[in-house]
């Protein structure tokens, strides 16, 4: 079973007062049937390096382009901060997982997610690794006149944005197949076998990129 915390809300950002992350991993750590997860964009992981996880505790970033991070995920972690933490993490026994989410399409996107790649790499061995999750922007439709409200100087809105499946405004189909291509190519360069999965994609995408089902939905071996 996985569980987690962080889909809503960040993990970690408040850890440092609250504390709720030892109970948490004192909790989870000797049910070898559950592999528990804290998703952040904080570099707080001082609780976490008090505990002992036993294997089955993940520690999980969300990671984005240095210049994205600066620009649009105010009161986070910068990239190096993030990417220190998940190698601090990694030493001390805890399974690391990332999740490139919302990836952003802009003029050298390439090159920008691309560093982003290695990277992380640089900071965690592909090896040490326990899943990558990869996801494009999106988002309602309400949200995008909050957004021009509130930062009225973003860039974020500039491509192209159309109606998805799910009634969330997206990248064209052709676009976010692209970069998904792109990145999923560069992480199994490093290792072939890291699980990897799309987040919120619909059934054509996994089958236009050739992917396999979720990592976690695949039947066991008769």
């Amino acid at each position: 079973i996985r569980l987690g915390t962080g889909e809503f809300t960040d993990s970690l950002h408040l850890d440092d007062l609250t504390g709720y992350s030892i109970p948490l991993v004192e909790f989870f750590r000797d049910r070898k049937d559950v592999i528990f997860e804290f998703k952040t964009k904080s570099d707080r992981i001082d609780n976490l390096l008090r505990v002992d996880p036993r294997g089955n505790i993940v520690a999980a970033w969300s990671l984005n382009t240095g210049r994205m991070v600066s620009e649009n995920e105010h009161y986070t972690a910068a990239l190096e901060a993030r990417l220190a933490a998940a190698a601090r993490a990694a030493a001390a026994g805890y399974r690391i997982a990332f999740h490139f989410d919302p990836v952003f399409f802009f003029p050298g996107w390439e090159r920008e997610y691309g560093e982003t790649v290695e990277r992380m790499f640089a900071a965690v061995g592909p090896e040490k690794i326990a899943w990558i999750s990869l996801g494009t922007l999106r988002f309602p439709p309400a949200l995008k006149k909050v957004i021009e409200i509130r930062f009225p100087g973003s860039a974020i809105l500039d491509a192209e944005l159309v109606p998805g499946f799910d009634g969330k405004l997206r990248y064209p189909g052709f676009i976010r197949t692209r970069i998904y291509r792109f990145l999923i190519d560069r992480i199994l360069a490093r290792r072939r076998d890291l699980p990897l999965y799309l987040c919120m994609e619909n059934r054509e995408t996994w089958e236009a990129l050739k992917l396999p089902p979720p990592f976690w939905m695949r039947k066991a071996e008769p």
